[in-house]
C-alpha cells in the first residue's frame, strides 16, 4: 500500500485536489469529514467539547462548528484546547479505517493508493505515517479571494483563519511534493494525475 498525505492550508484546493485523486482510484480518508461525524452528539469527543466550552455550542444534537471556529480562531488557547479534544479521537478512526483496507488490500492481492486527507497535519505535529506528504498550495491572495466568495467572509475573517495556520510556505518547504492550485482546473487535473500516476498502484473499487 502506498499511503501519501495530503495536506495545505484553508482554501488552497485540498478539496479538488482529493477528488481527482478519488476520481483515479485512490482511497480517500478525509480527517475533515471524520471530524464533522464525531461532533454529532452524544459522541465522546461532542461530550468532551460541551465540558470544556459549554452547552451554548450544542444546537440540534450537534457541535455548531461555525459557531466554535469563530471563538478558536481568535483565541490559540483555545484552539490548542480543541485540538486536543478532536485529534486523537480522529487519529483513532483514521487508524480503523486503514486497517479495514489494509485487510481489504492483502485479500485481493493488489497494491492500493490510500490518501489522508489532512489538513492540519503540520500544526497537529505530523502525527501520521506515510511514504509522502503532497501539499496543495496557492497564494495568500487566492486563499483570501476564495474564503470571501465561497465562505462569505470578510477580508478580517480570511485574514485571521488563514493566520491560524501555520504559513503555506513552511509547509511547501517541507513536502515531498506540491501541487499549485494557482494554476487552471485542467492544469491542476493534469498536475494531479502524472503526479500519482507514476506510481506502481491499482485502482481501488468498492465490492
Amino acid at each position: 500500500m502506498i499511503k501519501i498525505i495530503l495536506t495545505g492550508s484553508i482554501a488552497t484546493g485540498k478539496s479538488f485536489v482529493s477528488n481527482i485523486m478519488q476520481e483515479l482510484g485512490a482511497i480517500i480518508i478525509d480527517t475533515d469529514i471524520i471530524a464533522h461525524n464525531i461532533y454529532n452528539y452524544p459522541s465522546l469527543t461532542a461530550k468532551k467539547i460541551i465540558k470544556e466550552f459549554g452547552n451554548g455550542f450544542l444546537e440540534n444534537n450537534k457541535i455548531n462548528r461555525n459557531k466554535l471556529a469563530n471563538l478558536v480562531f481568535h483565541d490559540k488557547k483555545a484552539l490548542q484546547k480543541l485540538n486536543s479534544i478532536v485529534h486523537p479521537d480522529v487519529r483513532q478512526e483514521v487508524y480503523n479505517l486503514t486497517k479495514k483496507y489494509q485487510e481489504i488490500e492483502d485479500q485481493r492481492e493488489t497494491n492500493l493508493l490510500l490518501v489522508y486527507v489532512i489538513p492540519l497535519y503540520f500544526e497537529t505535529g505530523k502525527n501520521y505515517e506515510a511514504d509522502y506528504v503532497v501539499v496543495a498550495a496557492c497564494s495568500k491572495e487566492n486563499q483570501i479571494e476564495r474564503l470571501i466568495i465561497r465562505n462569505s467572509f470578510s477580508y478580517d475573517e480570511a485574514i485571521a483563519r488563514i493566520n491560524s495556520q501555520i504559513p503555506i510556505d513552511e509547509k511547501v518547504s517541507e513536502a515531498d511534493y506540491i501541487i499549485d492550485t494557482n494554476n487552471n482546473f485542467d492544469t491542476v487535473e493534469n498536475d494531479v494525475k502524472n503526479l500519482i500516476l507514476s506510481w506502481d498502484w491499482q485502482e481501488y473499487q468498492e465490492d
